[in-house]
C-alpha cells in the first residue's frame, strides 16, 4: 500500500469515528477503542522487547555520549506511564 493510500484510509477510518462520535454509535467508538488497545499493547510489547538491545548499546562509540541514555529513559517511561512499574 502506497503511503498516500494509507494515509487517505486513516484520514477516512478518523471521519468515520469523529461521526460516529457524533451520532453517538456506541459500537463503532468501542470498535475504535478495541482496536486502539491492540495497537497500544503491541507497541508496549515493541518497547519492553527492544528496551534491554537499547541498554546494551550503551557506551557503544558509534552513539554520542548520553543518547542511547536518553532513549532508554524515554522508553522506560513509556513504559511505566502504561503499565505502572519498571519492566
Amino acid at each position: 500500500m502506497s503511503k498516500l493510500a494509507h494515509s487517505n484510509d486513516e484520514t477516512m477510518r478518523r471521519i468515520e469515528i469523529d461521526a460516529a462520535l457524533r451520532n453517538g454509535d456506541t459500537d463503532m467508538v468501542a470498535a475504535a477503542f478495541e482496536e486502539l488497545e491492540e495497537q497500544r499493547n503491541d507497541l508496549l510489547e515493541a518497547l519492553i522487547t527492544a528496551l534491554p538491545y537499547v541498554e546494551a548499546s550503551e557506551g557503544d562509540p558509534c552513539y554520542r555520549p548520553g543518547s542511547v541514555s536518553r532513549v532508554a529513559k524515554s522508553m522506560r517511561a513509556a513504559i511505566i506511564l502504561t503499565i505502572g512499574e519498571n519492566p
